[in-house]
């Protein structure tokens, strides 16, 4: 008869790894509204001075509630998204969680564009994908598009919205931490708390640092829900 000696494996090693928890973001708009910078800053953590001429495709870890969360950041041009007969292959656009759609804060047309091209965008995303309007180059002297006509029609259609600049890095990391906190609370979250729903609350914009220091307020964000669990947690 033989035995087999098996490795003495500590009991840490044993457990069986969670699977990875991922979600994808789209992000849409007119032309050289900033996308593609929005993106890089995101991945690097830098303003990129040279444009990208290729739509850009990016894949990037992030820390929601303690928990790490694989995002896809996909780059596309808002009209021709919004023309396409099919948008996205349709596999592609099965396991988008949230859309972000911007304008630049010094180019009233890009956020005509939004309106008038946000109805058929939505037909082609899932019905449970949010959406947020950002306005892009926040550090421009000379602002064409009028904050309080953009944060109307967000809370007219229960959307969150923002401005933010790619190059100073304002509001670029709160951005995409609101969305992924709804996206985490939709999909992985197994609190049982009741959820505040009815009532919105109205939040700021937020000048944002790579340091742990909480935040500043501004006044310049909407958000029209915030859940209990993310109200009562603390850093």
């Amino acid at each position: 008869m033989y035995f087999i000696t098996l490795p003495n494996i500590p009991y840490e090693e044993k457990k069986i790894q969670e699977p990875p928890r991922r979600c994808k973001v789209i992000i849409v708009g007119a032309k050289e509204v900033g996308k593609s910078a929005f993106i890089e800053r995101l991945e690097f953590g830098r303003f990129n001075e040279e444009k990208s001429k290729e739509k850009l495709y990016r894949v990037v870890s992030k820390t929601i509630f303690g928990q790490t969360l694989t995002v896809e950041l996909v780059e596309r041009d808002l009209e021709q998204f919004s023309n396409d007969t099919h948008g996205m292959k349709q596999q592609e656009m099965r396991d988008v969680d949230a859309m972000i759609m911007f304008y630049a804060t010094d180019d009233s047309q890009s956020f005509n564009l939004i309106k008038e091209n946000l109805l058929s965008v939505q037909r082609k995303i899932p019905p449970h994908a949010s959406i947020t309007i950002v306005g892009s180059k926040a550090d421009v002297k000379e602002m064409t598009v009028d904050w309080h006509d953009v944060d109307t029609f967000a809370e007219s259609q229960g959307f969150s919205c923002f401005e933010t600049s790619s190059k100073s890095g304002v509001n670029v990391e709160i951005i995409l931490q609101d969305i992924l906190e709804a996206v985490f609370e939709k999909r992985f979250s197994t609190d049982e708390e009741d959820v505040l729903i009815d009532q919105p609350v109205y939040a700021s914009t937020i000048l944002t640092s790579r340091t742990e220091e909480q935040p500043q307020v501004n006044g310049y964000c909407w958000i029209p829900r915030i859940p209990l669990f993310s109200y009562f947690r603390r850093e």
